[in-house]
């Protein structure tokens, strides 16, 4: 949590769901049976993103006041 010139603004991290192997082969275009030069990429691939697979969101809180957007805290 730090000070901007729009207020208190926070950062929530949070970590992402499991890689689907599924949908990884479909976004590749991979159709069929992939073979294991395919397979081994892709799991090298995964394991060389897993630590830096996070989430970051940064947000501000804001009220609604009589039409009008207030900042909080």
């Amino acid at each position: 949590m730090s000070g901007t010139v729009f207020g208190v603004r926070h950062v929530l991290s949070l970590s992402l769901p499991p890689v689907r192997r599924d949908e990884v082969l479909r976004y590749a275009g991979v159709r069929g049976n992939p073979g294991s030069e395919v397979i081994g990429l892709m799991e090298t691939c995964i394991r060389e993103s897993e630590s830096i697979r996070t989430a970051h969101f940064l947000y501000i809180p804001v009220r609604a006041v009589q039409g009008t957007v207030e900042l909080m805290g």
